[in-house]
């Protein structure tokens, strides 16, 4: 097949239409007041969706040099779900202006490979910035608040504030589908493993996860190879990792076999692993697990009934090497441990009157509790556009042009946040001009309150982790000055059009 080659501007015009049209589509939907997107595709029935990347994911154009743009756009949203699980919309409403800013000084002469260095160098101010000015989170109405403001739903954030309520802050939650219209919850007694399937080929057709019952958990602490294993009930393999062959054999296995096997790597690395082994066989004290769960980033082992003395005895034994610690890394691990004895799981059910109401609860509910865990994680910074509208005044517009990007590049956040809730974005932000610190604009009420006190609050990692992706394709794309490509009769795009 021919090779069509595009070069300098008019590559940068056809990434820009892309970025453009995924971005607006997207940033629609920022803040609480954002408006929805309904999704119409093949394969599903029409949603009605207010997230980021799963509205991202859908967008396609018929114009294959438009899907250039588009598709390096859906890598950023990926990128930031991957890595926190929220943030994607703010990450996509920051690359754009950056993209659209840069473009505009690389027209008039300036350097990509400069501007790239500059932003990267402010950058790393603005980081520093933020995690100075991060706090931990340290009560319920915090949580709750994060995941109010992740959500803008209350109904989901006092779910989850009674939730943790009652498992602690380093427990484990799982989302399911609910068979009636209700939103609920429910505990069982589950050992979280922080890694999900090595293959989703080992699942049923047409899933993201898997229940299974009755399960024989194996521990093998080395890369596990054995063809001959026989199988007496479903089975789950816990080994250090899984040669290729041996992953195939067992997806075959799994079409014809009464029982299925299921492979999922251990976590954690040398000595930290062998006492997370003996804290599964503790839990599960010799006996098949009830239940497993297995999930693309996530296994759960269920055991309805627990050897109590033995638990209690791993607990004492781990609360010991925890006041022996002086590491906050090491401590927080400990944590997570006693937390997986204890076997202190949620599990929230999410119904609703309609399948459409029900599907865009639930990736509501994700990106709250994704939210919430890196709060506590990371701790909270202000909300609603503030971080970054805060962090832009650090900058200075005559240290490089970079720099003079980035800053008016932070404040588009809450500007898109002003914009969906239907005022003169210039006009609000002139009056913040004179507020001091702390203060913002409550887009919700539509006054300006201390963000803090009125808990309208960010996760840390998602604020830093959206600005660094963003920054990241920004600098990556505004560096691409060739683009080539097969030619086919779908490249409709006029390559003339200004920028």
């Amino acid at each position: 097949m021919k090779k069509e080659v595009i070069i300098g501007e008019e590559a940068r015009i056809i990434l820009s239409k892309g970025v453009n049209l995924i971005c607006d589509a997207v940033k629609v939907t920022l803040g609480p007041k954002g408006k929805n997107v309904l999704v119409a595709s093949d394969y599903m029935k029409p949603r009605i969706l207010n997230d980021g990347v799963t509205i991202a994911n859908e967008i396609e154009s018929s114009d294959e040099l438009l899907n250039i743009g588009i598709n390096i756009v859906k890598e950023t949203a990926v990128k930031t779900n991957d890595k926190v699980g929220d943030g994607t919309t703010t990450s996509l409403v920051l690359l754009q202006e950056l993209f659209n800013e840069c473009l505009k000084e690389i027209k008039n002469g300036y350097s990509p490979m400069k501007l790239k260095q500059e932003i990267n160098c402010s950058l790393e101010k603005v980081n520093k910035y933020i995690n100075k000015n991060s706090k931990k989170i340290k009560t319920l109405k915090e949580v709750q608040n994060v995941a109010l403001i992740s959500s803008s739903d209350y109904e989901v954030s006092n779910i989850i504030k009674k939730v943790y309520s009652k498992i602690g802050l380093n427990s484990s939650l799982i989302i399911e589908d609910n068979r009636n219209p209700k939103l609920e919850f429910e505990f069982v007694n589950g050992f979280e493993i922080k890694n999900g399937y090595a293959s989703i080929d080992l699942l049923e057709e047409n899933t993201s996860d898997n229940e299974i019952e009755n399960v024989e958990v194996i521990i093998y602490n080395e890369v596990f190879n054995d063809y001959k294993l026989e199988l007496k009930n479903n089975t789950l393999i816990l080994a250090d990792d899984f040669e290729e062959d041996i992953i195939k054999f067992f997806i075959e296995s799994n079409r014809v076999s009464d029982y299925k096997v299921f492979l999922v790597k251990l976590p954690f690395y040398s000595e930290v692993r062998n006492e997370c082994i003996k804290d599964i066989n503790v839990f599960l004290d010799n006996e098949l697990a009830d239940k497993v769960k297995i999930f693309k980033d996530k296994t759960i082992l269920i055991k309805n009934k627990k050897n109590i003395n033995k638990v209690i005895d791993r607990v004492d034994f781990i609360k010991k090497e925890i006041s022996l610690s002086d590491s906050e890394y090491e401590k927080e691990i400990y944590e997570t441990r006693i937390s997986n004895l204890i076997g202190n799981t949620s599990i929230i059910k999410v119904g609703a009157e309609t399948e459409l109401e029900r599907i865009e609860k639930k990736y509501r509910i994700e990106d709250a509790i994704n939210s919430v865990k890196n709060a506590i994680k990371s701790g909270i910074s202000l909300g609603g556009g503030m971080t970054f509208y805060n962090a832009s005044k650090i900058l200075d517009i005559s240290s490089s042009k970079g720099e003079e990007i980035l800053k008016r590049s932070l404040i588009k956040p809450l500007k898109q946040i002003i914009i969906n809730s239907g005022y003169n974005e210039k006009e609000i932000i002139n009056e913040l001009e004179n507020k001091k610190y702390g203060i913002g604009f409550d887009a919700e009420n539509e006054k300006f309150v201390h963000m803090f006190k009125n808990g309208i609050i960010d996760s840390t990692n998602v604020v830093l982790s959206a600005l660094k992706t963003s920054v990241s394709i920004c600098t990556m794309l505004i560096t691409t000055e060739v683009i080539v490509l097969n030619k086919n009769e779908n490249m409709i795009f006029n390559k003339n059009e200004d920028l």
